[in-house]
């Protein structure tokens, strides 16, 4: 949980919208839009993680942004997020799933 919380934070801080969950794996996955520069820095926040937590990988995946994001969330597996597609383009989205 530590980790949503984390991302959420991070995301908020820095402008990015889109959700962060857990994944019935064990990953969590990642969606996040914004600028560019804000999204670069918020893929380097997730790499370090909170304190006390191990990402132990990272893939990613590109396509356009929808722009159907208003804020950064924390939703469940079962909880259906605004767009499952991940998003990474023009204006700097991504999709991130931490296992």
């Amino acid at each position: 949980m530590a980790f949503r919380w984390f991302a959420r934070e991070n995301a908020r801080e820095l402008g990015v919208r889109g959700y962060v969950r857990n994944l019935p794996d064990g990953r969590v996955e990642v969606v996040a839009e914004g600028g560019r520069e804000d999204v670069e820095l918020f893929r380097r926040r997730l790499r370090e993680g909170p304190r006390f937590a191990v990402v132990a990988g990272l893939e990613e995946s590109e396509v356009e942004p929808s722009g159907s994001y208003k804020e950064f969330s924390v939703t469940y597996q079962d909880a259906e997020p605004g767009r499952r597609q991940s998003r990474r383009g023009a204006n700097g989205a991504t999709e991130r799933n931490h296992s």
